[in-house]
């Protein structure tokens, strides 16, 4: 993707000056600036559509970036059991070993 400048968008490359038209058609309407996009995404329904793809894709990667906590899922009682049996088998191990 090339380099975002404010009043240009990205998908359609529409400007201030030369703005998108909008459904519905011949009525005069004109595209405008998503709020939160720095104009860059212009609210015509196919940039608006792609802009919805591109923020879904990204919140997906950054889903499956995180770091799962090896008991995800589990209740808070089964982390407190599992930690406790850990905890047992240590010391286990460390009376055996002395």
């Amino acid at each position: 993707m090339s380099q975002l400048s404010p009043g240009t968008c990205r998908y359609c490359r529409c400007t201030d000056a030369t703005p998108c038209s909008v459904p519905p058609y011949n009525e005069g309407d004109h595209c405008g600036w998503i709020a939160g996009t720095v104009q860059t995404v212009c609210s015509s329904p196919s940039c608006l559509k792609a802009w919805i793809r591109e923020q879904e894709a990204a919140k997906a990667a950054r889903e499956a970036a995180r770091p799962r906590s090896r008991f995800a899922g589990w209740g808070y009682g089964a982390v407190v059991d599992e930690l406790r049996r850990e905890a047992r088998m240590r010391r286990r191990r460390k009376g055996r070993a002395a």
